[in-house]
């Protein structure tokens, strides 16, 4: 199995719901169970920053001096179900905005030590956070997932109250298969 650790940003109660009943719309629709094929702590995030090739100790401790520093929570606006056609992974967007660079620059600032081992992806100016609803096995059944997703989609304003630590174990396709929470940060008033 391939390792590989994630920084997430983890939602109030409310929003957290909301993400877990469009899981669920999708599972009992027969349109994607991607979410509940993932073994341990599973949970609706942003991602913040997808580090491989990077020892548990070594992120662990980092994560350690982050939970030090100080940041507030914040709200966002989702807007928009979309769909990234690659990989057939249907999401909410989540709208950019001063807060949510803050949480990513920080982060590869707190992690530039293993910056090199950081996706591509989640880089600060390139990133595009979103919350990831479904991922189905071929284009013309993600465009039904995601079609039904934009049916029981209500534009949300969400509340970031945690940042978490994450173990990611993927199988030799590259398939997530289980997460695991390491550590967490609860975020200011």
């Amino acid at each position: 199995m391939k390792e590989a650790y994630a920084i997430e940003l983890l939602f109030n109660k409310e929003f957290d719901n909301y993400v877990r009943s469009l899981w669920d719309s999708c599972s009992d629709n027969s349109l994607s169970n991607q979410m509940g094929s993932i073994k341990g702590d599973v949970v609706p995030h942003i991602s913040l920053g997808i580090y491989e090739d990077v020892s548990e100790a070594e992120i662990v401790s980092i994560f350690k001096r982050y939970k030090k520093f100080k940041e507030r929570k914040a709200y966002f606006e989702s807007g928009a179900v979309c769909m990234f056609k690659n990989t057939h992974v249907t999401y909410l967007n989540v709208n950019v905005n001063r807060d949510m660079l803050n949480y990513f620059e920080n982060i590869f600032k707190f992690f530039s030590a293993i910056s090199d081992k950081c996706s591509p992806f989640y880089l600060p100016y390139v990133i595009i956070p979103h919350i990831s609803i479904a991922q189905c096995d071929d284009f013309q059944q993600a465009k039904k997932c995601w079609e039904h997703v934009i049916d029981k989609f209500v534009p949300q304003k969400l509340l970031v109250e945690k940042t978490a630590l994450f173990k990611l174990l993927f199988d030799d396709e590259r398939i997530l298969v289980e997460c695991r929470k390491l550590d967490e940060k609860l975020l200011l008033e």
